[in-house]
């Protein structure tokens, strides 16, 4: 007897039942749906985890740059100036080759006897320092770290920029903390702790670009202070705040309701924005009569 062959169909109890080949339309929706709740909550879990990472990072750059201010301080027996009085030099091109950037560092000719705006004239653009960015100066979450500010090329030259700034103390004009111009405060001068006192910390590098310059700055004139550029106060405290300049004159982190800062003991800790101005100005200066601690 020849056999039957049903072909896509199977015989099953006496009924011919045929194979489905695809999805129905509703089976695919509800695939769909399921497949889009998976995908919103996996979604911010990763955004997360992005964050946390880039946040681990920007720590991390404030310690190296901690280990920089202290490796400078071992060879010199002092920080150094927040920035070079009449040379505008800032602390973060100082510590150049305590960062592996000896070859950055070589560059620049300290001796160099007018501001350091005006370095690069007549120099080899390739040769100039000052637009050289160093990715440990850079959040990672900071837009625009990494952009060049040539708004003043022809006058100024053309700057890198940085996402962490020295601690000037209680105010612009107080001097009272680490970093100022003309500065080199030695550790045995820093009477509140180096455990206690504030030394680096974030802002974020506005979008105009004209603050934030990571190897010559000047801040504020006439003098020159470095004020709001490389070197801040905690006169206004720290919130949140924004990359559109109007945030220039606080501390503020990308990183949402903390902040980071490099102590003078080379450690690096988080502040909340909701901290008491009184702890944080006790903090931000080398000798205080509070003596605020972590």
């Amino acid at each position: 007897m020849q056999k039957t062959i049903y072909g896509p169909a199977t015989r099953r109890r006496g009924c011919i039942h045929h194979r489905r080949m695809a999805f129905t339309i509703l089976e695919l929706m509800v695939a769909i749906s399921i497949i889009a709740v998976l995908m919103s909550l996996i979604a911010p879990a990763l955004m997360n985890a992005r964050e946390q990472a880039r946040r681990t990072q920007c720590m991390n750059n404030l310690r190296q740059i901690g280990i920089g201010l202290h490796g400078f301080h071992s060879a010199q027996r002092r920080f150094p100036d927040g920035n070079i009085p009449n040379r505008l030099w800032t602390f973060q091109s100082q510590i150049l080759p305590y960062l592996d950037r000896t070859d950055l560092f070589d560059r620049i000719d300290y001796n160099f006897s007018d501001y350091c705006f005006f370095y690069g004239a007549g120099m080899a653009p390739p040769d100039d320092p000052r637009p050289v960015a160093v990715s440990v100066f850079a959040c990672p979450s900071d837009d625009n770290a990494g952009r060049i500010c040539e708004t003043y090329a022809v006058t100024h030259g053309r700057h890198s920029l940085t996402s962490y700034l020295g601690v000037s103390g209680s105010n612009p004009e107080s001097h009272d903390g680490v970093f100022y111009s003309g500065s080199r405060v030695r550790m045995d001068s820093i009477r509140d702790g180096t455990s206690n006192t504030l030394m680096v910390g974030e802002r974020g590098i506005p979008s105009d670009l004209e603050l934030g310059w990571l190897m010559c700055a000047g801040g504020e004139m006439p003098d020159y202070s470095g004020n709001m550029d490389n070197l801040l106060s905690t006169r206004d405290g720290i919130s949140r705040g924004s990359d559109d300049g109007s945030h220039n004159n606080h501390f503020w982190s990308h990183h949402r309701d903390q902040l980071g800062f490099a102590l003078a003991d080379g450690s690096v800790r988080t502040l909340s924005e909701a901290i008491s101005h009184p702890v944080l100005t006790a903090l931000s200066t080398v000798n205080s009569s509070d003596h605020a601690r972590f």
